[in-house]
Parts: structure tokens; sequence; C-alpha cells
């Protein structure tokens, strides 16, 4: 069964029909992912070839989640302002963070593991405020140079 979507106007009612419609749809998606459908989140970097350094707009903590809830993460370099004529792109092996508590400078760290990428990702901690709690580490963009 497909799902036939409501195209709706100014002034249209919101029935019962209309809204089991919503409701089967959801259901039926649900259905889907859990019998083997697969999201996709991709993730566009920039390569800086100042600093040879190349970063994502993604959280760790977005990617993270994603990786752990089954969702394919592509990593693909941005077009613009990309440092090299080719394109590439990987898909994320792994995600992982980690607390040592007796690193009082830095507790947490992230890495994400990206096929073809030439490295890890890790997650990317201003110098003057790293991670103290699990909360900032999934705040921050990732980088890999």
């Amino acid at each position: 069964m497909s799902y036939t979507e409501t195209t709706w106007k100014k002034g249209d009612a919101i029935t019962a029909e209309k809204l089991n419609n919503i409701e089967g749809g959801i259901k039926a998606n649900e259905n889907a992912i859990s019998q083997g459908g697969t999201s996709l989140m991709t993730v566009t970097y920039t390569y800086d070839s100042g600093t040879r350094v190349s970063t994502t707009q993604a959280t760790f903590g977005e990617v993270l989640e994603a990786f752990e809830n089954g969702v394919t993460v592509m990593f693909t370099r941005s077009e613009e302002n990309s440092g090299y004529t080719k394109h590439q792109s990987g898909i994320v092996l792994g995600a992982y963070w980690d607390y040592n508590e007796s690193d009082s400078g830095r507790p947490y760290s992230g890495t994400v593991s990206v096929g073809n990428s030439g490295g890890p990702w890790v997650a990317d901690q201003p110098a003057g405020s790293p991670a103290q709690t699990f909360e900032e580490l999934c705040a921050c963009t990732l980088s890999m140079s």
C-alpha cells in the first residue's frame, strides 16, 4: 500500500479520515524500516588548503546517533574550496567515544572511522574549552588533518 499525500490548502477541514491517512503513512514507513529499509545521512566536509584540515558541518553527536540507529552515513567532499580536483567520499565504518577520568583537560574524546577518507575523523574540541561532558562532546564538529 503506498501513501497518498494530502495537499492541504488554507481553510481545509481537519477530518478523522485525513488524520488516519497520516497515521497509516507513518505506520507503513515504520514497518518498511523495521523490515530492512535503509536511511542515508550525507555529511559534507570542506578542505582548507591553508590549514590542511578537513572539517564537517555535522556534529559528532549527529553522526554517532545516526550510526547507532543503523543509518548509513556517507561523508562527501564539498565541491567548493575542496583543495583537490578529485571528489572523494566514504561510508562511516564506526563511531566511538571514550571517557578518561584521569585526563582533567580532555576527559571526553570522539572518533569516526570513514572508509576511503585517509584517516580518522575526530571531535574538533576548541583548545581553550575542551568537552567536559558527553553533551559538549556531541556538540563538537568533526575534523581530519
